[in-house]
């Protein structure tokens, strides 16, 4: 018989404390989280029991099919090689959650997410980031384990949770496979997660917040050119490097450097999300260089604090706010937006916009939709 327990799929994220309290939340007990890593011990993960497996565990449920734990729901937190490998050992009438987090989607989406600077040193990236041995080590991988056909899993999912609906309008009009369906969900809330201890606070300086990581989606190279233009000479550049790419990581901070000189403030330590609204509440500009979906998290938190937030037009996350009636900018508006303060009654209506989106109890009230569609159907 089927655990009444639900299965989480997840790998090493801080946003996975945050699931983890509002599942257990609306279905007490009834969550299992597992990830598959080498890494015995989780760095970002502090709160959640999540169990670690090892990756070649999934070559044992591969060949002995009956060792693997029964589950009735399974929500998958990023849909990376590993959970696939896991979903397709599933037996039928496994119900299966997808919560999107980009990355594993966008795969499908044609558009083009570097602009050209920072596309001229993609080259540099490649080839440095993987030696020889890992080559090996992911091949012998791939060999034992199998190669697994990605559309087929998702033909196999019940529902998805992409991080905006104008994503999932992207992928439908992307795939010649039938989309699973949408369902309305996030990560964190408002009060017990982004702005724990700084709800009455707003931005108190003039330096500018650029990027969310070390992954050149971000643009970076080209966000260089926007601000040095834009006569915010005094302004500390402020550029969140903790995850991502070490190489590109690198490259950022050399030409940042060169750039700005000791202006150029970038962060390459995990900070708690306390000490890092901190810091960041001293920018009133923020600069989001993405084309896709990125950085949700940081861009909440500016808005609600007060911040000017500039982004892609073609962003999603852009589409998304201003559908909203947000305040919020494009990139082309940077240079004669960026010198004045955002009015406050405009710093009230995005608040009460957001509040609307990221609230403690309208996640707690989709989490719990969530979970009562799937295991009542």
């Amino acid at each position: 018989m089927a655990s009444k327990k639900n299965l989480h799929l997840v790998h090493d994220d801080k946003f996975i404390d945050m699931a983890y309290r509002v599942f257990e939340s609306v279905y007490p007990g009834g969550n299992h989280f597992i990830s598959f890593s080498n890494s015995k011990v989780n760095r970002y993960i502090k709160k959640a029991p999540v169990v670690i497996y090892s990756i070649w565990s999934l070559v044992l449920y591969r060949f002995f099919p009956f060792f693997m734990p029964k589950y009735d729901v399974v929500f998958v937190h990023g849909l990376d090689s590993e959970k696939l490998q896991y979903l397709r050992l599933l037996g039928d009438g496994v119900k299966i959650c997808w919560i999107g987090w980009g990355y594993d989607y966008y795969d499908y989406i044609d558009c083009d997410l570097l602009k050209s600077k920072t596309k001229n040193y993609e080259y540099e990236v490649k080839g440095l980031d993987e030696g020889f041995f890992c080559k090996c080590k992911n091949y012998l991988r791939s060999f034992v384990l199998g190669r697994v056909d990605k559309e087929s899993i998702l033909n196999r999912v019940d529902c998805f949770a992409p991080v905006l609906y104008e994503d999932y309008e992207l992928l439908k009009r992307n795939i010649e496979f039938s989309c699973p369906k949408y369902i309305d969900w996030n990560y964190g809330t408002l009060e017990e997660d982004w702005l724990d201890g700084f709800g009455d606070g707003y931005v108190d300086g003039d330096n500018i917040l650029l990027g969310n990581s070390a992954t050149n989606t971000n643009n970076h190279l080209d966000s260089f050119e926007l601000i040095k233009n834009i006569g915010m000479d005094g302004s500390k550049i402020i550029v969140p490097l903790s995850y991502g790419d070490c190489v590109y990581r690198d490259i950022v901070i050399r030409e940042g450097e060169a750039v700005f000189g000791n202006r150029f403030c970038p962060l390459v330590d995990f900070l708690q999300i306390d000490e890092y609204i901190k810091l960041i509440s001293s920018c009133s500009i923020v600069v989001m260089n993405h084309v896709r979906q990125q950085a949700v998290g940081n861009i909440v938190i500016m808005l609600y604090l007060g911040a000017k937030v500039f982004l892609d037009k073609k962003n999603p996350v852009y589409l998304f706010l201003k559908r909203q009636g947000v305040m919020v900018f494009n990139l082309d508006e940077l240079h004669y937006e960026s010198r004045v303060r955002l009015d406050l009654s405009d710093v009230e209506v995005n608040r009460s916009i957001i509040r609307k989106h990221w609230g403690r109890d309208v996640i707690y009230k989709k989490t719990k939709n969530l979970v009562e569609s799937l295991r009542s159907s």
